[in-house]
């Protein structure tokens, strides 16, 4: 229960959480690696885009953190692939950005660690009547996500469509900890989220709606469904990490945030 646990232990959860979605797909797709170092967790998707390629749960000894950062970046460089650091509260040296830094990255996002009740979200949410909202659960569908996924990125990124069909048959997984959700206004899918169900906690992901369909509540909508089915099968613990354009719709739906995570490049 959320009242039951310390901020060090929220933190853990959602870190871990975080970190498990990130390895999910590489880990079950044929092609896709994940390289675990001990002190770094690699993941090489093999597609050339620096959404799907992550370093992350850093645990590095202040005196190697050089040279370690170096290796790391490297792996990447060598295999011609972008490459996204994620630093959380939980990664070590706490000043780890400098190195990464020193290291020729930027740091090109600072997300929100958010946290919710589940048992205090709203019944519904204010949303479009002609929108409706559908699990992902064939390859037309997951096509569709992808879809609406990429326009996100101007102009829209097709790696996302190439890594979405790599992982088909995991993303289609009825019974994993893996939910993916599709938004339709209009007949039009144009909206997505995701729920992952690891570490205690259910840690949305992957909200995106297209320009054009802005401002109506649909992302709102998406977000809350992927809670309610999180919530459904025992869930009490919603976590995030949220850009500051979604903080504001994830406040409305009851988070507060608790710490940060950063994105180096």
């Amino acid at each position: 229960m959320l009242e039951e646990l310390s901020a060090q232990e929220l933190n853990a959860a959602m870190e871990a959480n975080s970190v498990g979605y990130l390895t999910y797909f590489a880990a079950r797709t044929p092609g896709m690696r994940v390289v675990d170092e001990g002190d770094l967790l690699l993941v090489d998707s093999g597609v050339a885009s620096d959404t799907f390629n992550y370093i992350c749960r850093a645990q590095l000894n202040v005196n190697q953190v050089q040279a370690r950062t170096q290796e790391a970046i490297s792996y990447f460089t060598a295999r011609g692939l972008p490459v996204a650091w994620w630093v959380g509260p939980a990664s070590q040296p706490g000043n780890l950005g400098v190195y990464l830094e020193q290291a020729g990255l930027d740091a090109v996002e600072v997300d929100e660690g958010m946290i919710a009740d589940l048992r205090a979200l709203p019944r519904a949410v204010t949303a479009p009547e002609d929108l409706s909202i559908q699990r992902v659960s064939s390859s037309q569908q997951l096509e569709q996500f992808a879809q609406a996924v990429s326009r996100v990125f101007e102009p829209p990124d097709t790696n996302v469509h190439l890594f979405y069909k790599r992982v088909e048959a995991v993303a289609l997984s009825q019974d994993g900890p893996l939910r993916l959700f599709l938004g339709y206004w209009r007949g039009e899918p144009v909206a997505t989220s995701a729920v992952f169900l690891n570490a205690g906690v259910a840690g949305i992901y992957s909200v995106a709606t297209a320009p054009h369909a802005r401002k109506r509540g649909i992302g709102t909508a998406l977000t809350l469904t992927a809670l309610q089915d999180a919530q459904a099968v025992g869930y009490t613990i919603g976590v995030l990490q949220a850009s500051g354009e979604g903080q504001r719709i994830y406040q409305r739906l009851g988070f507060r945030t608790i710490c940060l995570f950063k994105v180096y490049q």
